[in-house]
């Protein structure tokens, strides 16, 4: 359900090191909110901020005090939305060891073609790599089908995947899964949990020594514990 009223909170300016860049923004209502400009404390803030706002400001009244330290909330005249620019420093206000400044602005909605979520994920940038059509693997391609990606799913087992594929699934049969780590996007997320500790250990080698893919997993045991240190010897 769109909520009738909600804040665009929205990074204006930034200045050194920052959790999310200049335009980032979220949307938030009383109850829920959509998107994120960093997480931590800053964004827990500017929730709390927001949600106050939403509590204090009402559409007509024209320019109010805020709850926010005496700051004024700009009020909408002439068709101008309600609007309130915060400058939060991340190191010693919030504790954030990025250390750099954000600016926020708040602004006051109610058109609620815009509650959607901010940052839409194209599935052709997010490919996955999952290695393993066991239980787990199994386990985690139904979770993977509800997601914006592309899953590419490697077993050298053909009778592991299930007779349908999730919809952005494609299964690759592979007697040897590493050998397949060359032709892979450069920007994929690789997710290593086959059957075998050895043949994990060989997927894992042939990506660290590509260094060319957005992320590494390994399912853990206390077994694999091991592999990092034998991979870094």
């Amino acid at each position: 359900m769109i909520p009738a009223a909600f804040i665009i909170a929205r990074i204006t300016d930034t200045q050194g090191s920052t959790p999310r860049e200049n335009g980032a923004y979220m949307l938030i209502a009383a109850q829920e909110s959509l998107g994120s400009i960093g997480g931590g404390k800053l964004e827990q803030q500017v929730i709390e901020e927001a949600r106050a706002l939403l509590a204090e400001t009402e559409i007509g009244e024209g320019d109010r005090r805020s709850p926010l330290q005496g700051t004024v909330f700009v009020g909408a005249t002439g068709g101008r939305p309600l609007q309130l620019q915060r400058e939060f420093t991340l190191g010693p206000t919030l504790g954030q060891c990025c250390g750099g400044r954000v600016h926020i602005r708040y602004e006051y909605c109610t058109d609620p073609q815009q509650w959607q979520y901010p940052d839409a994920i194209n599935a052709n940038q997010f490919p996955i790599v999952l290695f393993g059509a066991g239980h787990v693997g199994q386990a985690l391609a139904a979770i993977l089908a509800t997601q914006p990606c592309r899953l590419y799913w490697v077993d050298s087992r053909e009778e592991q995947f299930p007779a349908e594929l999730p919809a952005n699934a494609k299964a690759y049969i592979a007697p040897n899964p590493a050998s397949l780590i060359e032709a892979l996007p450069a920007n994929a997320y690789l997710l290593v949990m086959t059957h075998d500790h050895a043949l994990d250990l060989a997927i894992c080698d042939a990506a660290l020594r590509h260094n060319r893919f957005r992320f590494l997993g390994l399912i853990g045991s206390q077994t694999k514990r091991g592999i990092p240190q034998t991979l870094a010897g």
